[in-house]
């Protein structure tokens, strides 16, 4: 019997809580922390016993450039509580770890790794359309699907390996020494 996963084992109990994911505001100053329990349903209470100093954000690879919490609420959204952290500021463009420092987080569920500009446009998305490209004044080319040959009678690729060693051959057909080619075998070693 294989052992229980650790994130089975955390939903079977009701001390611990961890990190699950951050939505982040259109204004990139509001982030709400969804949790893998709910922290109203944790014996005791976890709701609202977060302070903004054990909630620590920075970019990532510069722990000493923190982002300061002003506050945190608690709200209810689509039936879950969540910690909607307030910042004075969004972050940068850099990826973002966000860790709770509380002994009632999971150590291994404790950090999340995110972006604050997770809605913005990336300009891929909501390109227009290449004028060159689109519209009714595209060209109706009509191909021949039964064309065959390419130089040679017999068509295909021998007409093709015909006609190169023909040309390589020279106008008088007599071979140099430099390009002697071989039938069959390619024109190079």
């Amino acid at each position: 019997m294989p052992a229980p996963d650790r994130l089975e084992l955390l939903a079977n109990q009701s001390a611990l809580t961890g990190l699950d994911f951050i939505a982040v505001a259109p204004g990139q100053t509001e982030l709400d922390l969804y949790f893998l329990r709910d922290p109203a349903a944790m014996v005791p209470a976890f709701a609202g016993t977060i302070m903004p100093a054990q909630v620590v954000i920075h970019p990532l690879g510069r722990p000493e450039d923190r982002l300061p919490v002003l506050n945190i609420s608690w709200p209810v959204i689509a039936g879950r509580r969540v910690a909607r952290l307030f910042l004075p500021f969004p972050g940068g463009f850099e990826r973002h770890v966000l860790r709770v420092e509380s002994p009632r987080i999971d150590d291994w569920y404790d950090t999340l790794e995110f972006s604050f500009k997770v809605n913005c446009p990336t300009g891929l998305d909501c390109k227009p359309p290449d004028p060159c490209c689109g519209g009714d004044d595209r060209l109706d080319v009509a191909i021949d699907t039964t064309a065959r040959g390419f130089l040679g009678a017999a068509g295909g690729a021998d007409g093709l390996c015909r006609g190169a060693l023909a040309r390589l051959a020279g106008p008088a057909g007599a071979r140099s020494r430099r390009h002697a080619g071989r039938a069959g075998g390619g024109l190079g070693r």
